[in-house]
């Protein structure tokens, strides 16, 4: 007679248990959502020639590390005349950096750029672990999925070379990604002259590959071209609902695109709904 009651109390105590832990979760993911988005808001501030002390706060306070490019300097380019595209030679001559600032803001016990705590460490273990067992389907309806963003600040002679910020994230069917460069020059001969350029980006993935767009602007794009690379949907990252594909995820720029079909450089239809 005592079994059906105590089974009763049993499935709700667990289902009390799980409740409480989603909460938990879906507020840890919250909170660093938007230190994602304040990271992101606050990089694309950062303008071309600011001096290397005017972004040293901004690295200290999200834990960014300074990196040396290794593989390719100045120096290690190669003879101009081994360049197919000779004047892609003397574009990176100018604009290859001294050294790099990386970011990164993951909320799920991604590889972190900072050295961590073994209490950190084991934190992480803990988060990731359900994450890598329970399948997105099931932890998209309570707004846990896997995503990071992350930001990149290039030197050189002591000054800031080149911005750049990408957010990653799980979609409804597939990853989506969501990148966006300020640079002081345009790559490529033949968009020299704009001041704004986009196009398809895909990043492999361990369970496959993103799908998004890469944006990429110089000192003398619009606002409006500022706010198309800048802007990207903010609620893909904890919305009980999750993002389809990369217009949802990327709002701003494809509705540049639409109206401005010759910022992209590749032939491409920038439609949605694609899976």
């Amino acid at each position: 007679m005592q079994v059906w009651p105590r089974t009763r109390r049993l499935v709700i105590a667990v289902a009390i248990a799980t409740a409480v832990l989603c909460a938990i979760a879906w507020s840890y993911t919250a909170y660093k959502a938007s230190r994602a988005k304040s990271l992101l808001a606050e990089a694309s501030r950062v303008r071309i020639g600011d001096s290397e002390a005017s972004v040293l706060a901004l690295v200290q306070r999200y834990r960014g590390i300074k990196w040396e490019p290794t593989g390719s300097t100045r120096t290690t380019l190669g003879p101009r005349e081994n360049w197919l595209d000779q004047s892609e030679y003397d574009r990176a001559l100018r604009t290859y950096p001294d050294y790099a600032y990386s970011i990164l803001v993951n909320p799920w016990g991604f590889p972190t750029l900072t050295p961590e705590s073994d209490l950190r460490r084991r934190l992480d273990a803990v988060l990731s672990c359900p994450m890598q067992v329970v399948p997105a389907t099931i932890r998209a309806p309570f707004g846990l999925r896997g995503w990071i963003s992350g930001v990149d600040i290039n030197i050189r002679d002591g000054r800031v070379s080149k911005v750049s910020g990408m957010v990653l994230v799980e979609g409804r069917s597939r990853w989506l990604n969501h990148e966006w460069s300020l640079v002081g020059e345009m790559p490529r001969e033949p968009m020299q002259s704009r001041g704004y350029m986009t196009e398809p980006v895909n990043i492999g993935m361990r369970a496959g590959r993103s799908r998004g767009l890469r944006n990429i602007i110089t000192p003398q794009a619009s606002e409006q071209e500022r706010e198309a690379a800048h802007l990207w949907n903010t609620a893909c990252l904890t919305s009980l609902r999750s993002c389809t594909d990369r217009c949802e995820l990327s709002p701003a720029a494809f509705r540049y695109m639409t109206s401005h079909p010759d910022v992209s450089r590749d032939s491409w239809e920038p439609t949605c709904g694609e899976p």
